[in-house]
């Protein structure tokens, strides 16, 4: 029997840590852990925590050796480092060295690769998901914060410095406060319609919030019936419609993929988010862009980071 080669895969965001191990011939998601405990506050302690994580995944599988490792992280990343993650106050940490040391020092050494998670997202529907056949996809993940990617030809598309997009900080000129977004600017996208923003116009239209308050608390009460929550979501879906809008007239996307935790609230966000990009859409362009709804969800961005060590992005 033919040896198998598989990819370990982490999943880094502003509040959980995901991990897997993935086959990237079939896209499948050998072994999955949606919470692995991992100390976000201190860099260097998480890289040394690694290579037990991965033999923990590993455990039960047979006749396999692994290629490498990818990492989904929620930051702007150049060259394996961690140039601005405000969500986990990381900024200018060489993560991919101290990954790689540690790798070494835990008799697992392999090839490190890291990539946004917007990328990592995108590059996951792109290669694996309902993205997959499509020339150029412009993905957004709706969750702690806005992220995305821009995939063209499988490859990200990157500025002239060497970062990839980041949706969430396109700016929108919101006519109801919102919170100072992560990154300590105004009216970026992800300030209204991030979980900090949801959770504080919602409670701005009178929804009852304490310190424990989750975005997705307020979707079960929509799903019950709440009509300040149903409201919510509508508001919601049209700021971001504006907001991808902005994007698409920018990218001109074949496809637009949506995923992340709060795109579970699709049902409502939907109508108002169609309505606002089809209205603020340039003319020659409008509906020409396919928007898809992620299936594959919190594990696309794993799949993608496996991509990565493949060679994609």
């Amino acid at each position: 029997m033919a040896t198998r080669r598989l990819i370990a895969a982490l999943d880094i965001g502003a509040s959980s840590v995901k991990a897997g191990i993935v086959d990237p011939a079939s896209g499948e998601l050998l072994k999955y852990m949606d919470e692995v405990a991992f100390d976000t506050s201190n860099p260097e302690a998480f890289a040394a925590a690694i290579p037990d994580a991965i033999r923990s995944l590993t455990g039960g599988l047979d006749n396999f050796t692994l290629t490498g490792l990818g990492i989904s992280m929620c930051a702007l990343c150049k060259d394996g480092i961690v140039v601005e993650a405000p969500n986990l106050q990381w900024f200018g940490i060489p993560f991919v060295e101290l990954v790689a040391a540690a790798l070494r020092k835990g008799t697992l050494s392999m090839p490190v690769a890291m990539e946004n998670d917007g990328d990592c997202f995108t590059l996951g529907e792109w290669r694996y998901g309902v993205a997959k056949g499509c020339h150029d996809v412009l993905g957004i993940t709706l969750g702690t914060g806005i992220g995305g990617g821009f995939v063209v030809k499988g490859r990200v598309f990157r500025g002239g410095m060497g970062f990839s997009i980041e949706p969430g900080h396109t700016k929108v000129n919101y006519t109801l406060d919102t919170p100072t977004c992560g990154c300590g600017a105004r009216f970026c996208l992800e300030a209204g319609a991030g979980a900090a923003g949801i959770i504080h116009t919602y409670q701005l239209k009178g929804g009852e919030v304490d310190e424990t308050t989750t975005v997705e608390d307020i979707h079960q009460r929509a799903e019950a019936g709440e009509e300040i929550a149903q409201k919510l979501f509508i508001r919601i879906g049209r700021r971001l419609g504006v907001g991808l809008a902005g994007l698409c007239n920018i990218f001109n996307p074949q496809a637009l993929v949506i995923g992340g935790g709060v795109s579970r609230a699709r049902k409502y966000l939907e109508p108002s988010l169609c309505s606002a990009l089809e209205g603020e859409t340039l003319v020659s362009i409008r509906g020409k862009s396919v928007l898809l709804w992620s299936e594959l969800m919190n594990k696309a961005n794993l799949l993608g980071a496996a991509a990565i060590v493949e060679g994609g992005g």
